[in-house]
């Protein structure tokens, strides 16, 4: 499946926040996006916002992952910069208005005022969230201000009391949700301090929160993640003056237990503006000078080092990031860092000085390195020096080829054609060391009966569209389970007997966990090897399998009802 079908608009509407998709949509419309690198498999791509983040999205063997630089999307979610993303890259040539939200407009704009009075009441009657924002336009229109006492009471009761086991936190998360929802209503409806106050309010009560809510789920991780964004909405809409607003920051940021104003100078870098990130970097320092040598690299001194660095990176002054960084500079993510603050200062050639340094330096953790490697790689582009980025993700795919570097290595050659085809033959070579006699059908079968390890040769083969080939590696070597399976569709139309050996053992799989669940996914892949045996005139195929199933199980009776 294509990046642009993948992230589509039921994607989003499962995985982002109604801020979020909000948020993106507006980014996605106000050309905020720049695309870097659109292929089938991989978006990359800068967003402008507060600052600029770079985002990317990609499927590989059918997996989905993203990633931004945002604090939004520390934990993995799916912020709005990813979202103005995926808008963009499904539409690159329009980034433009929703043909359904046009003709509402127009259709609306054709109305009476009471007909459109008429419309908004009973909406208002239906919906208490539409009555809440619709509330807080029309007291700012009259100059009211919003009962900052009710509103806590409201959050508050939102959050409830008590704890809350895993079965309820979805739904606890929901009401949080709504709570969020209405004070970005407010910020919107334009009362910012109002709104900066009130998240701050649920920062605390999601702080009290973590204590008793089961977060197998990471709930609390999106909720603090929404509750930023509204904060940093409501202070670009002046909530508080820049030097009050990085006073308020900096206490936030030190005291607080979660990751809602981490590194806030970054996230509010516009609201603070250069008076503000002055007086936020004057009380950073202030409080570093009071830290325990001993402690400065964990509990309170790590709050107020990651400040420093959000200040360096806020300020775009690479050379503090780095005076910052000192003897923490250690980590792939380090390098990230000081090579993107090289980049956004013109600093180019050090900027790929660095990133040569970091990849050197942590050379022993190759694993964590595809973030520095893929910024190293933004360089070189800029410098148009592209075969040095070929031999980076060449190396890469050597040391540990699979289905991801591979995809790496595509999305980012110079001649994809070229790159595949020495792709091929590395792991056709890596494969003729391995001298095994041929297997067979009944070969087959014996190792579909102990599969899950792969070397990931099955993968990439597939991905390179050498079906064949990656069809004779399963038979004389491995596959994967999830290998085996993108087999047994390919070739239900030119093999079918192939694919029915396949489900076969599959089912055989499912029937040893010996649970009934097990049980009915066992029956399900029987009944498609019953379809696809029909489907090709071999309904003798099926009737094979099902008496073999019934043989070596008859002791199983669950089994048996459920095979009917």
């Amino acid at each position: 499946m294509s990046v642009t079908h993948a992230f589509d608009a039921n994607f989003l509407s499962r995985m982002a926040t109604p801020n979020s998709l909000s948020r993106g949509k507006t980014y996605a419309r106000g050309e905020r996006v720049v695309l870097d690198l659109l292929t089938d498999q991989q978006v990359d791509a800068r967003v402008k916002g507060t600052s600029t983040y770079r985002v990317s999205l990609s499927t590989v063997s059918g997996k989905l992952s993203w990633g931004c630089e945002c604090p939004a999307a520390d934990g993995g979610q799916f912020c709005k910069h990813c979202v103005a993303v995926a808008m963009v890259a499904s539409n690159p040539g329009a980034a433009t208005g929703d043909p359904e939200e046009a003709a509402i407009t127009v259709f609306l704009s054709t109305l009476a005022p009471k007909e459109l009075l008429s419309i908004i009441s009973g909406q208002a009657k239906k919906d208490e969230r539409f009555a809440s924002a619709l509330l807080a336009s029309a007291q700012l229109s009259t100059g009211d201000t919003p009962n900052l006492a009710e509103w806590k009471k409201k959050v508050t009761k939102a959050y409830g009391r008590g704890f809350i086991d895993y079965r309820h936190a979805q739904d606890w998360a929901a009401e949080v949700h709504d709570a969020l929802g209405a004070i970005n209503d407010l910020a919107e409806a334009g009362h910012h301090e109002t709104a900066a106050l009130l998240a701050e309010h649920a920062h605390k009560r999601t702080e009290t929160a973590a204590g008793r809510v089961d977060d197998s789920d990471g709930c609390i991780t999106v909720i603090f993640n929404e509750i930023r964004q509204i904060h940093t909405s409501a202070c670009l809409g002046g909530a508080f003056p820049p030097k009050k607003l990085a006073q308020r920051l900096v206490k936030l940021e030190l005291a607080a237990e979660l990751d809602t104003f981490h590194r806030s100078a970054i996230s509010h870098a516009e609201a603070l503006g250069s008076d503000g990130l002055a007086e936020y970097g004057r009380l950073v320092e202030a409080a570093y000078a009071k830290v325990p040598p001993e402690t400065a690299r964990w509990g309170e001194g790590f709050r107020v080092n990651q400040a420093r660095i959000a200040h360096a990176i806020a300020t775009n002054d690479p050379d503090q990031l780095i005076s910052v960084m000192g003897d923490d500079l250690t980590s792939p993510h380090d390098y990230v860092e000081v090579v993107d603050a090289m980049d956004r200062a013109g600093r180019i050639d050090e900027a790929l000085s660095w990133a040569d340094k970091g990849l050197d330096k942590t050379s022993e953790r190759i694993h964590q390195q595809p973030a520095l490697m893929a910024a190293r790689a933004r360089i070189l582009r800029t410098l148009g020096q592209h075969d040095k980025i070929d031999q980076m993700y060449w190396a890469l795919f050597k040391s540990r080829p699979d289905a991801s570097t591979f995809a790496t290595l595509m999305a980012n050659a110079a001649d994809p054609d070229d790159a595949k085809a020495r792709a091929v033959d590395h792991v056709l070579d890596q494969l003729s060391d391995r001298t095994e006699p041929e297997i067979g059908r009944t070969g087959m079968s014996a190792l579909l009966g102990d599969i899950g390890w792969s070397d990931g040769a099955v993968g990439i083969l597939l991905d390179a569209g050498e079906d064949e080939l990656a069809w004779d590696t399963a038979i004389h070597h491995f596959a994967s389970n999830a290998e085996w399976d993108r087999l047994a569709e390919l070739r239900k139309e030119s093999s079918p007997l192939d694919t029915i050996t396949i489900w076969e053992q599959q089912a055989e799989r499912y029937i040893q966990q010996k649970k009934k669940a097990d049980y009915r996914r066992a029956a399900k892949i029987l009944a498609r090897i019953e379809k696809l045996a029909s489907s090709c005139d071999r309904p003798d195929l099926y009737v094979e399998a099902l008496l073999g199933v019934r043989s070596r199980h008859k002791n199983k009776p669950s089994l048996m009802k459920i095979l009917g």
